[in-house]
């Protein structure tokens, strides 16, 4: 389950990539990307809650224990789960048709990113 979980997020963070180019090249995010941004959203939403159920049920194993590493499930949740609140706060200001400050897209990026890479290096160490 926690690869389902990977392939989901790493769709997602590649629609996250995407959108954030350009965004960063149109300094706003086009009305025609509504339906890109809540597909991004809505596999966020998915991705998260597939994560959590799969941290849940599989216990750091005794290499990623001796390479100092079991915290790295949670962390990366934990992680994920900021990026999450981040973006819903993006997809909120969008929706009210506020301005979005370049800082929120950049910080929900960075965020999700360090995320995803801890995860990743947590799913090397289960095996």
């Amino acid at each position: 389950m926690l690869i389902t979980a990977i392939i989901i997020l790493t769709f997602v963070a590649l629609a996250g990539l995407w959108l954030g180019g350009l965004f960063i090249m149109f300094d706003a995010p086009p009305e025609k990307l509504s339906l890109s941004g809540s597909l991004h959203a809505l596999g966020g939403i998915i991705g998260f809650a597939v994560l959590v159920f799969a941290l849940l049920g599989t216990p750091p194993s005794k290499h990623a224990i001796k390479m100092g590493v079991a915290g790295f499930g949670v962390f990366s949740g934990v992680l994920i789960g900021v990026a999450l609140a981040i973006g819903l706060v993006i997809f909120t200001r969008r929706l009210r048709r506020r301005a979005i400050a370049l800082n929120i897209v950049a910080a929900h990026g960075l965020i999700a990113i360090t995320g995803y890479t801890l995860l990743v290096t947590y799913l090397t160490m289960l095996r």
